[in-house]
């Protein structure tokens, strides 16, 4: 058995907590000017929950590699488009950018950047700038 739950996608966040093996089946807007997701999980999979990485990005906007598309919605006439990260980012942080191009590390760059807290930072502060909400009209304190 399956359940169907709603969550409402918020400005400058990135990562949700869904349950194990969600499909997210709906991104619109909810009939109160918010930006929600509609997603599906077995029941069985409730206790079990992992954390998931969407950014929301305005037409025309550039959009990383790493992320995949899920849906399209309007919202207060403009036209939205969701993805989620499916492929870890091996972006490094400037400092560890240097080091790895003067060959001071050997350490695989994929392993690296998913290992240190440093770059792990960067890559989440980066991708929020990049994704997230564009216009102020979507602005929220919370």
């Amino acid at each position: 058995m399956y359940k169907i739950h709603k969550r409402k996608l918020f400005p400058n966040k990135s990562e949700y907590v869904l349950p194990h093996a969600s499909k997210v089946i709906a991104f619109c807007e909810d009939g109160t000017g918010a930006l929600c997701i509609w997603y599906k999980f077995h029941t069985d999979a409730v206790n079990v929950s992992e954390p998931r990485r969407f950014s929301i990005f305005g037409t025309g906007h550039a959009i990383p590699d790493e992320y995949e598309y899920v849906g399209t919605a309007v919202c207060d006439g403009y036209v939205w488009h969701l993805h989620e990260v499916v492929k870890p980012s091996t972006q490094l942080h400037p400092d560890c950018q240097k080091a790895w191009d003067r060959g001071l590390t050997d350490y695989p760059k994929e392993e690296h950047a998913r290992d240190c807290e440093k770059c792990q930072k960067y890559q989440k502060t980066d991708t929020e700038l990049e994704g997230g909400f564009v216009g102020d009209h979507l602005r929220e304190d919370s």
